[in-house]
């Protein structure tokens, strides 16, 4: 849906190769490792796509309400107004100001409508967010470079700005996308990378935040940059899921690199599981963020043995005890993973004759979110390493 709605919008805009364009976008390994995920990245990108070519097409209303579909999915894209609007009037010959207020009224109407029982449960407190940790600067940059376009694609996007720069001025070509696109249409591309670039830098967690940029890099290079290097970073983007560069040549992709981490996640899951179901007596086992994946192969495997029973999100049957867990009784001994606890819930399980296990990585979690140390209490490593991130 996203690839289908940008190669519509590039040959709106004139664009002789707008199926690559697309083909671009969809492998994007950012984006192909994101539409591979049941994550919301890839939806919020459809809508927004959408929302690209009504405004291209001079449907505003339309326009709005698929931009609000995006703002349903991720909030984030609620910035994707000011670039969208300023195309808007750049394309728009007259009744300007009536075009903008159907854009911003249909890009408000269904984000109103998704956000509203959020707001009936949560207030406005769910505008906050919880900061976990900042990466270094380095690492921050690889995921804005390397993880969105890949070793191939970022230093295919390097050479073309590069020949932008140097070359492009000296002797112009012929590019892709033709110049009569409107007034500021390039420079609301820009400013949509700028925007999304600074929030990114604001909490650089995942590659993912940056996926609104994808369509607007590959914009310019195609209206700015000769056909030929455009072309060359469309395919260069194509190969480089699967092709990285090492120093000692060619090496693997990011999209096989993440089929080989979630192999070895849903391995170590299988350990966790595998080592729980022999532990004597009552036990409880500290996860962490490895609970949603306890939980799924749980699930999986619920469906032929009856024994196994998921609990989300309070726990039975306990509920006031009042924390996310997946429960195994077998054979007269049961453990439980849970995704944390405090000093009030450890107190109930101890109560009750639990064994106190943890992951690795969760005393340090647990410390700094809840203030116990789990050491201290003789809490002990179900395993002692786990998979590389």
């Amino acid at each position: 849906m996203a690839a289908a709605f940008f190669a519509l919008s590039v040959r709106v805009l004139g664009g002789k190769d707008y199926a690559l364009a697309g083909l671009a976008l969809a492998f994007t390994p950012v984006v192909f490792i994101s539409g591979t995920a049941t994550m919301d990245y890839v939806w919020a990108l459809s809508f927004t796509m959408g929302s690209l070519y009504c405004i291209l097409i001079r449907r505003p209303l339309l326009a709005g309400l698929m931009l609000s579909g995006a703002i349903g999915w991720r909030l984030t894209l609620g910035a994707m107004l000011i670039p969208l609007g300023i195309m808007l009037v750049g394309r728009e010959r007259s009744a300007r100001l009536s075009s903008v207020c159907r854009f911003v009224l249909g890009a408000c109407f269904v984000a109103a409508v998704a956000f509203t029982p959020v707001v009936l449960k949560y207030g406005w407190g769910f505008f906050r967010f919880f900061e976990n940790g900042r990466p270094a600067f380095v690492e921050a940059a690889l995921r804005a470079t390397e993880d969105v376009w890949g070793r191939v694609g970022f230093l295919a996007l390097v050479a073309a700005t590069f020949s932008l720069v140097f070359v492009h001025r000296s002797r112009p070509g012929v590019t892709s996308i033709p110049p009569a696109q409107g007034r500021g249409v390039v420079a609301a591309w820009l400013m949509a990378i700028g925007l999304y670039a600074v929030a990114f830098f604001r909490l650089p967690v995942e590659a993912g935040y940056l996926i609104p940029v994808v369509p607007f890099a590959i914009l310019p290079v195609g209206r700015l940059a000769r056909r030929r290097i455009f072309i060359v970073v469309c395919v260069a983007l194509l190969v480089s899921p699967f092709v990285s560069i090492t120093r000692t040549g060619l090496g693997t992709g990011p999209v096989l690199l993440d089929r080989e981490s979630r192999l070895a996640r849903m391995g170590f899951v299988n350990r966790v599981l595998a080592t729980g179901s022999i532990l004597p007596g009552r036990n409880l086992v500290i996860v962490g963020g490895w609970l949603p994946r306890i939980q799924e192969t749980l699930l999986s495997r619920a469906r032929e043995h009856s024994r196994v029973t998921v609990t989300y999100p309070t726990l039975s049957p306990e509920p006031s005890w009042g924390n996310p867990s997946a429960t195994v009784w077998q054979a007269g001994h049961m453990t439980r993973y849970v995704l944390r606890v405090d000093e009030a819930q450890l107190s109930g399980y101890l109560d009750r004759g639990f064994h106190i296990y943890h992951l690795p990585g969760q005393t340090g979690q647990t410390l700094r979110t809840n203030g116990l140390d789990l050491k201290a209490i003789g809490s002990r490593p179900l395993l002692d390493d786990q998979p590389a991130a």
